[in-house]
Formats: structure tokens, sequence, C-alpha cells
């Protein structure tokens, strides 16, 4: 076995290692799982998996706009390992990732990633605002009057900026160095409509299988949840897990879901279980993508 090998090996090996720590450290909340049926393990499952398909072809998407011939499953292995960086480090460490081996392999710019993840970010921004917005005011609960308010001024805020950020070039006193560039980036992907619709389209799927897993994890322990209010919580925890304040925005995205949960008459202790199953089967298959993903990202770059 050559020197390339060994270390491929030895760099799956580590990354395998690492998940397994990370599995005994947190043994007790991974015991959760087996206190639900098999169906309801299998059905969030499917949905984790459709999530993750998802920020892979978001890539895949963006990528395109610069006429980048990247595969699908590069893309999605990218995406996953960024995923496993996020479980381990704060505001944009799998993106910085994801950065620098765009750039190393693929020539892309940084100006050009963070203009394209800026767009993609925005635009899930609006969905999710405009989706909440359309579900809190059809279903008209009075204690969703302040979501309804924040969703409002996100929505306003995230659409305006979207068509009038890049106007601040015009202020010529200013002076904007490395943000200039990102500016003319974000101003070339906003006028791409294809990937602009195709982005919007991804954002409203990826929008509805989060419900859809939100749903199931409420129901995998009985408890009386509507679709639309699955809905609601879904969208404020997607809009959330964009910043990535903290490690796999850990601690905001439970507390979002059992306070959205605890307004619609449904009790804390229901909200903690669905809320710590979600996160646990997302977490479960960021665990078993991340060693292949990164070991195939190696060989990758050993190879060039």
């Amino acid at each position: 076995m050559n020197t390339k090998k060994i270390f491929s090996t030895l760099f799956f090996l580590g990354i395998t290692i690492i998940s397994i720590i990370y599995y005994l450290k947190h043994r007790e909340d991974f015991y959760l799982i087996m206190t639900i049926s098999l169906e309801a393990v299998i059905v969030l499952s499917c949905i984790a998996i459709m999530i993750t398909l998802c920020y892979g072809l978001q890539l895949k998407i963006l990528l395109g706009h610069y006429n980048l011939r990247v595969k699908f499953l590069e893309c999605f292995e990218l995406s996953r390992a960024g995923s496993f960086a996020n479980l381990w480090l704060p505001i944009g460490g799998g993106a910085s990732i994801k950065a620098m081996y765009l750039k190393k392999f693929h020539n892309l710019k940084y100006s050009s990633f963070i203009a394209s993840m800026g767009v993609a970010n925005i635009i899930r921004f609006v969905v999710n605002t405009f989706f909440a917005m359309l579900i809190l005011g059809f279903t008209g609960h009075r204690t969703d009057k302040l979501l309804f308010a924040i969703a409002g001024v996100i929505f306003a805020g995230t659409l305006s900026f979207l068509f009038l950020g890049h106007n601040v070039k015009k202020y010529k006193m200013l002076s904007f160095g490395h943000l200039g560039s990102i500016i003319d980036e974000w101003q070339s992907i906003r006028k791409d409509y294809q990937t602009m619709i195709k982005l919007s389209y991804l954002s409203t799927v990826t929008f509805i299988i989060t419900s859809a897993s939100i749903y199931a994890s409420f129901r995998a322990f009985s408890s009386d949840i509507s679709i639309f209010t699955s809905a609601t919580i879904a969208a404020f925890t997607m809009i959330t897990g964009m910043l990535n304040l903290v490690p796999g925005n850990l601690g905001i995205r439970e507390a979002i879901i059992i306070a959205i949960a605890g307004t619609h008459g449904i009790g804390m202790n229901e909200g903690v279980h669905a809320a710590a199953l979600g996160r646990l089967v997302l977490i479960i298959w960021t665990l078993f993508f991340a060693p292949f993903s990164l070991y195939n990202l190696s060989n990758k770059k050993l190879e060039h």
C-alpha cells in the first residue's frame, strides 16, 4: 500500500473514530430512538436523507451558475463534510471548508462562493418567512401574532436586500475592497433568473420536507400536532439554522420547537422528545455519511 492509500485509510479511520466518540458521549440521547417504532425510524430516516440530498442539490445549482461541471455525488459529499464540521464549529465552519475545497480544486473564487451562498440563504429566508406568514395568517391562532410580525419583518427585510442590496456600490465615497467583488458576484447571480427560480423551487421543497420531519417527530410519540403547526416550526427552525450561531444550532432549534408547540397546546415533555428525536436522526445520518464523504474528498485531493 503506497503512502497516499495509507493516508486515506488513516483519515477514514480517524473520522470513523470521531463519530464513535460522539456516539459514546451522547449514548443516553441515542437510546431515545429505541423507544419508538421501527416504522417511525424508517420514515424519519427517509426524510432526513431527502433533506441531505436537497443541500447537495443546492450546491450543484450554485456551481452550475459558474458553469462548473461538478457531479452531484461530489456536491453531496462536500455538503455532508460541511454538515459534519457544523456539528463542532459555529458560524460558518462548514462553509469555510467548502469554500477552501472549491477554491483549490475547481478554482472558484472566495467572493463567488460567499455571494452564491448569500443569495441561496436570502432566498431561503424569503421562502420560509413567506410560508410562515401564509400559514399564520390562515390559521389565525391568537398566540401567533408575534410570530407573524417577526416573519413579516424578516420577509420584508430580506426581500428588499435581495433586490436592492447591490445598490450599495453607488455610494462612491465608500471603500469596498473585497466586498466590492462579492457585490459584483451577487449582482451576477441575481440576474441569473434560471438559477434563482431553481433555488426558489428547491427552498420550497426543503421547507415541505422539513415540515414533514417535524410532524413525523411528534407523531412518533403520538403527539396531536397539526401539519400547520409543524410547518410553522419548520419555517422558524430553518431561519435560525441558517445563522448557525452555535455548533449545530444546538439548543436554539430545540427551544423554538418547544416554544411554538407549547403555544399550540402541546406539552413541554412531548416537545422535548420530538425535538431530540428529530436532531438525533439528522446526527445519525450525518455521522453515517461523513466518513465516506471525507474519505472520497481526501482521495480527490491526493490525486491532484
